[in-house]
């Protein structure tokens, strides 16, 4: 009976509700844990030394459920915060930690962007983790665990959906897809690569979907240089053969809009 046990705990997350939230523990390595929020927003979770590493806290009021996850398999601490960009899904609880004394480290842009909103100190990245400008949020955070074989790269990968650009925020859909590109090119095969939204992907996977990425937005473009407009291209409905990609964000003739606005 034990055996069943122990081969049962191994095989499945974890899975914790507290309050509105619940939270899913998925061991990804010997230190590295996803834990997915309210079945939608990945924060990485990384065993190190004396505390646990947090890259992203989720949306506002997920921060319990986060740290009760955190327990199901490590009774230390959360001693640092890394937020990969400054979008609520994946900052929401950062108050919730700072409360607790846990300082929040962020990229210079994404703390002017958080301290706007919520008059909250933030300290500045240190030099191991990668800064992307222009591309998802206008600032993006990745990271390669070359000890664990893993990479946090938050939103610049979304599983199987045409990705959210934040073009009010700087964001821009031709260095997002040149961006994967060269994280891409940067990672080992065997990495395991951890997203903001979804599974773990393989690096074969990841350079899958940014082929299929561009497959979409070649299509565009080329209507785009046609000088047709844009209500002719979503008329013309370029990406028909792509729906599987839409999801409540960004649907095909959302993608068409972000491409268009990218390209003029």
């Amino acid at each position: 009976m034990k055996k069943i046990l122990l081969f049962w705990v191994m095989m499945f997350p974890f899975y914790v509700v507290s309050g509105q939230s619940s939270a899913v523990a998925e061991k990804v390595s010997e230190t590295v844990y996803k834990i997915e929020v309210n079945r939608s927003v990945n924060v990485v979770a990384v065993i190190d030394g004396d505390g646990v590493l947090l890259y992203d806290t989720g949306y506002k009021g997920s921060g319990e459920a986060i740290e009760a996850a955190v327990k199901t398999f490590t009774q230390l601490p959360v001693k640092a915060v890394y937020n990969t960009h400054h979008h609520s899904d994946h900052t929401g609880s950062n108050a919730y930690f700072a409360e607790r004394g846990v300082k929040i480290y962020a990229t210079q842009k994404t703390i002017d962007k958080l301290q706007a909103a919520d008059k909250m100190e933030l300290w500045s990245l240190g030099e191991n983790m990668n800064e992307w400008s222009d591309a998802h949020s206008g600032s993006d955070v990745t990271l390669y665990m070359n000890d664990e074989k893993v990479a946090v790269v938050g939103d610049m990968l979304f599983e199987e959906r045409f990705p959210y650009i934040d073009t009010d925020a700087g964001g821009d859909v031709t260095v997002y897809l040149e961006t994967q590109g060269e994280i891409i090119s940067s990672l080992p095969a065997d990495v395991k690569i951890i997203g903001g939204h979804g599974r773990v992907y393989t690096l074969e996977e990841y350079e899958a979907l940014n082929s299929l990425l561009w497959e979409t937005y070649d299509k565009v473009k080329e209507l785009v240089m046609a000088d047709e407009s844009l209500e002719a291209i979503k008329k013309a409905d370029p990406l028909v053969d792509y729906a599987h990609l839409e999801w409540g964000l960004v649907n095909k003739d959302k993608w068409v809009e972000i491409i268009y606005s990218s390209l003029r």
